[in-house]
């Protein structure tokens, strides 16, 4: 889950730098930026719910 986590804090913060305005030039948000922001998201919602498999024990 940290990792997780850290990775969703640098693809945000690169979201923010790559994508925001600098002296009076504002870029345009292609798909390679939404993309790097969701599937990090992606990865952090895997680590939070994993499929795991619950043995009963039985006696």
């Amino acid at each position: 889950m940290l990792v997780g986590a850290l990775i969703v804090a640098y693809a945000i913060k690169s979201f923010i730098v790559f994508s925001g305005c600098y002296n009076g030039i504002c870029p345009t948000k292609l798909a390679g930026l939404w993309i790097m922001l969701v599937s990090a998201i992606g990865v952090l919602a895997m680590a939070l719910l994993p499929d795991m498999k619950v043995v009963e024990k039985k006696g």
